[in-house]
């Protein structure tokens, strides 16, 4: 969360002025309690970023113990003062903070960006009017600095003619943007430009050179009755290229409910397209001339391998992205990852000092920014290695809790919980997760989880599946071999197990039965019997 600066921030009509403490409208002074005043002036100053309930307590009441109705009172102070109490302006993000939506921009030339540096102001676009290429400048000059994507959610239109439900189809689209906005690496175009192409026809690539967005969100709404039917495509603006397009029906009982359930499955297939765009982008640039997010996303797919030389790789460019972006929370949190892996494998340095290092990462990574949800899977891959499964599970649910579309924390979640015995809720949680997250672009973490709880509950054939697919798709993993070898072992396919064993000892030359039960990571100590088990019947050496 940035801090308060000496400065001050217009949005929606209202001007913010910091150095004053003066909250003002047309002119006119708008009274506003001090400490009300404060929160406000945190929203303004990390405008269209999630701020948490814990981060605004300790910013405004930084040596004072209070409750949660403080806060609760000077939001609603705020939202009186504002005159939003239908959130227009501020947004509830239950159980994990508020978002300022309105554009908040420094009256100074300088305005902050996520690198950092001053913004210089630029000749207004061809047709743009002067408040859309503001919002341009505080949105599209930090993506030209740092390459990170900007993301546009116009307004959605009502098919049939049903005006009197344009508030329907107005609220999807801003759940959208405040759902999008809680994403570090993505910049998100404020309500306020978005919102003047409604019913306008223009094209997709006049929009974006407009907004400086890269990628369009766009839809339709459709009432029949009682139901719904909500339609939206995902546009690649800089070639009009159709990313992701697809249809919602829902039965509109409550609106609102209708509308976060709507706006999570648009997130959650929203978010691997531009994800795998990125990466794509970032692929496609000369080392040289490598962002912080060029370095982050290209990095991702290497951490995948399982192979000494993408994790050394990916610790290179992860690094690199951090020094780029010293506010990078994500980076820190997947180069915690890419140290843990290397523990794991026993690459480089020793296992300790690897896990090490990868613990204060994850603490930097969180200390950076606690609403961060890798930061907290970053955590839970550490209390999970060091065989703390009770606060292993209890972080990567915080990390769920944050963004269920976080599906390494789900991973880390499922073998964490069969790990410590409890399967059937492993199994509960991968089929949550497959329903949450069904186009996961690493889906072989879940399966890992999938096939540890198979296999203490002694259904070792889907042991052996589950097991079989995650080598499919990693077959570096060492440990869905070990899965596989035991699991065939246990069930009477001695051949199979073997192969298996072969096969995981290439990757661990060193790999033995007294080391197995050494780095056991199941809590019961008859799983680890069922796994010393399997090993020695597959043929591993003692």
């Amino acid at each position: 969360m940035r801090g308060v600066e000496d400065s001050s921030y217009s949005f929606e009509g209202f001007v913010l002025d910091s150095r004053r403490r003066e909250l003002c409208r047309d002119g006119k002074r708008v009274d506003l309690r001090p400490k009300s005043f404060e929160v406000l002036a945190c929203l303004a100053a990390n405008a269209g970023q999630l701020v948490g309930k814990n981060d605004l307590m300790q910013a405004v009441w930084p040596d004072v113990v209070v409750t949660d109705d403080s806060l609760t009172r000077c939001i609603s102070d705020i939202r009186a003062a504002l005159d939003d109490r239908a959130q227009r302006i501020v947004k509830t993000l239950p159980r994990r903070g508020y978002l300022l939506v309105a554009s908040a921009v420094g009256a100074e030339a300088s305005l902050p960006s996520e690198i950092g540096g001053p913004v210089s102001p630029d000749r207004h676009a061809p047709g743009v009017g002067p408040d859309v290429q503001t919002e341009r400048r505080h949105t599209a000059s930090g993506a030209e600095r740092s390459a990170k994507p900007a993301i546009a959610v116009l307004p959605f239109s009502v098919i049939g003619g049903e005006l009197a439900h344009d508030y329907f189809a107005d609220g999807i689209a801003e759940e959208l943007i405040t759902s999008l906005s809680a994403f570090q690496w993505l910049s998100v175009i404020s309500r306020n430009s978005s919102f003047i192409f409604k019913d306008r026809t223009t094209d997709a690539r006049e929009i974006s050179r407009a907004l400086g967005a890269r990628y369009l969100v766009e839809g339709s709404v459709r009432k029949s009755g009682a139901r719904v039917r909500i339609a939206a495509q995902l546009i690649d603006a800089d070639n009009g290229v159709n990313l992701w397009a697809g249809r919602l029906d829902r039965t509109l009982e409550d609106v609102f409910d209708v509308q976060d359930e709507v706006t999570h499955d648009l997130v959650r297939n929203l978010w691997p397209e531009i994800t795998a765009s990125e990466a794509t982008r970032s692929n496609q640039r000369h080392p040289s001339s490598l962002s912080a997010w060029d370095a982050y996303f290209r990095a991702l797919p290497l951490l995948r391998e399982h192979t000494a030389p993408s994790n050394a790789a990916a610790a290179v460019l992860l690094k690199q992205a951090t020094s780029l972006a010293p506010q990078f929370s994500a980076a820190f949190a997947r180069l915690s990852a890419c140290r843990l892996q290397a523990a794991y494998y026993s690459w480089g340095a020793p296992g300790r000092e690897s896990i090490a290092e990868a613990w204060e990462l994850a603490q930097k990574a969180r200390a950076l920014n606690s609403n961060e949800p890798l930061a907290y899977d970053a955590l839970a891959s550490v209390y999970q290695i060091r065989g703390d499964l009770t606060q292993a599970i209890a972080a990567a649910r915080t990390a769920l809790h944050l963004s269920s579309t976080c599906t390494a924390a789900y991973g880390t979640l499922i073998t964490a919980l069969a790990m410590n015995g409890d399967a059937e809720e492993a199994l509960a949680a991968f089929a949550n997760s497959e329903r949450t997250n069904p186009r996961d672009p690493d889906r072989s973490g879940r399966l890992m989880g999938l096939a540890c709880a198979y296999l203490i509950l002694g259904r070792f054939d889907d042991a052996i599946t589950a097991s079989n697919e995650y080598v499919a798709l990693r077959p570096n993993w060492y440990g869905a071999l070990l899965v596989l070898a035991v699991a065939c072992a246990l069930s009477g396919r001695i051949e199979e197990a073997q192969t298996a064993a072969r096969r995981l000892l290439i990757l661990i030359p060193h790999f033995t039965i007294a080391r197995a039960r050494q780095r056991s990571l199941f809590a019961r100590p008859e799983h680890t019997a069922l796994v010393i088990d399997g090993l020695t019947r597959a043929g591993i050496p003692k």
